[in-house]
């Protein structure tokens, strides 16, 4: 009998021993120092997802987006202002006939407002867009 009292225990022994290994959830990567020379690995991805697949294009949307695509762009500079040449000649008799349809309609001013007048509505002229 002394036997049978054995095996129990050698059994109670290995199932102590079992208790001791590590649990594959208890698994775990040991933390070592990195080396500096090599990097360390990325974790690898989660499987990619099933996308459906698309449907057809048409052909002729295609082709409006390859040419929308193959336009040159072009850098858009500011233009200068233009040098607007105003003459004193064109001041004169601008600023005349402001003169003459002020006294006709009475109302008062001098030589020099009309001349003033005159070059603001030439400049204006000639700088609006057309």
């Amino acid at each position: 009998m002394p036997k049978k009292k054995s095996e129990p225990e050698k059994v109670s022994k290995s199932k102590s021993a079992k208790e001791k290994l590590p649990t594959p959830a208890a698994k775990a990567p040991a933390k070592t120092a990195k080396s500096p020379g090599k990097p360390a690995k990325a974790a690898k991805p989660a499987a990619e997802p099933v996308l459906p697949e698309p449907e057809p294009a048409d052909p002729a949307k295609l082709r409006s987006l390859v040419k929308e695509v193959r336009k040159p762009t072009r850098k858009v500079t500011p233009k200068a202002p233009e040098m607007v040449v105003i003459t004193v000649e064109e001041i004169s008799l601008r600023a005349y006939y402001i003169a003459e349809d002020r006294r006709r309609k009475g109302i008062p001013g001098d030589e020099h407002s009309d001349w003033v007048e005159a070059e603001r509505q030439i400049h204006r002229e000639k700088t609006s867009p057309k």
